[in-house]
């Protein structure tokens, strides 16, 4: 902001494109530092890498590189007041101003934060990169411009973005990060109130694949039976909001006299939000799947649908009159989220319960 007065800060991460003056030596390439979705542990070691900013020559800045290295000393995973209000951890090592914005890396090289802000002689304190997850920005390579913005989590599934971690998102934009069991227990240790110890422990990520491997079939058809069951025991007004997602224009509800569910293709894609012992030694799991497309077979008055045959025509097929009714189709796809629980000892599942849809354009 001191530079351009229309510009509003909002964060202490700025980007910066440059070209080079040199080729990179060829032991020592450019490549794309991953970034790391994890917590650091307390006492682990990590470097800070940044510039110290000198004094102005000219119309230039002159700046050095400065590169600093201490050990975790605590962890602040729901933030430090209002100044840090995002995921952060004090690291006792010196940074000095410049420095703001710069790379933090592990013994590994890997990415797990930026330098937020410093006392005089230490401790710093590091700004995780949780929250860089959620955001969409514009990418101004030519790859990235292709779309208006991009998440990170879309950049990497385009390789062009290194992350590490077990993290996943869902189709509500809901970002999951599943975390080994050191990093779980300095969770609860750090943030009680936020991340309380129930004693039930999450699935790795091999272990839920193995789960998915051995279970994923039965689950999905069971859960494809309950999407159906659930579908079909809607509220006619709650029909409402899935063909309005349709763009199903509204004023063709009042006409709506009922509704059947037929699925068409079955379901795919299932995956584990999370799994978790229960204290009895059962797996409470929640996931999600996509129905590849289900009909809602509609039924209304003829009179009413001859008066509006040409919004009819223009949003449902296969639109068919006998006696005084009127039934038409509509084709559509969505994901639907449910819990369940699974039983280890005899291998069932129990009831699933459907807990919220995302229909797709």
């Amino acid at each position: 902001s001191a530079f351009d007065p229309h510009r509003m800060v909002t964060s202490d991460l700025s980007l910066v494109s440059c070209t080079l003056n040199s080729d990179p030596m060829e032991e020592r390439p450019l490549g794309l530092a991953p970034l790391k979705v994890g917590l650091p542990l307390i006492g682990d070691r990590l470097w800070a890498i940044g510039f110290r900013h000198q004094d102005i020559s000219g119309s230039a800045a002159r700046v050095s590189p400065m590169i600093s290295s201490g050990l975790v000393t605590q962890a602040f995973p729901t933030g430090r007041g209002d100044r840090m209000s995002a995921a952060c951890f004090e690291v006792d090592m010196e940074t000095i101003g410049g420095m703001s914005g710069g790379a933090v890396v592990d013994v590994d090289g890997n990415l797990v934060g930026i330098v937020s802000s410093s006392l005089e002689g230490g401790p710093s304190y590091m700004t995780l990169i949780w929250d860089a997850l959620g955001l969409r920005v514009k990418g101004p390579t030519p790859r990235l411009s292709l779309q208006p913005t991009i998440t990170l989590l879309g950049a990497q599934s385009w390789q062009v973005v290194r992350i590490k971690g077990d993290v996943e998102r869902n189709p509500w934009g809901e970002i999951t990060v599943h975390f080994s069991q050191d990093e779980a227990r300095l969770l609860t240790v750090s943030a009680p109130d936020a991340f309380p110890d129930d004693g039930r422990r999450q699935l790795t990520a091999d272990e839920r694949m193995a789960f998915m491997d051995e279970h994923g079939g039965e689950l999905e058809s069971l859960a494809t039976e309950a999407v159906i069951d659930w579908l079909e025991g809607l509220p006619l007004d709650h029909v409402y909001a899935f063909l309005g997602a349709a763009q199903v224009p509204a004023d063709l509800f009042p006409g709506l006299s009922g509704f059947e569910i037929e699925d068409m293709e079955g379901a795919e894609d299932l995956e584990l939000i999370t799994a978790r012992e229960g204290s009895d030694g059962s797996l409470e799991i929640a996931f999600f799947l996509r129905l590849q497309s289900y009909v809602w077979i509609l039924e209304m008055p003829s009179a009413f649908a001859e008066a509006h045959a040409e919004a009819l025509e223009a949003h449902f097929i296969n639109i068919e009159t006998e006696g005084g009714e009127t039934r038409m189709e509509r084709v559509q796809r969505a994901y639907f989220r449910a819990t369940t629980r699974f039983d280890r000892t005899d291998g069932t599942f129990g009831e699933i319960s459907v807990t919220s849809s995302a229909v797709i354009p």
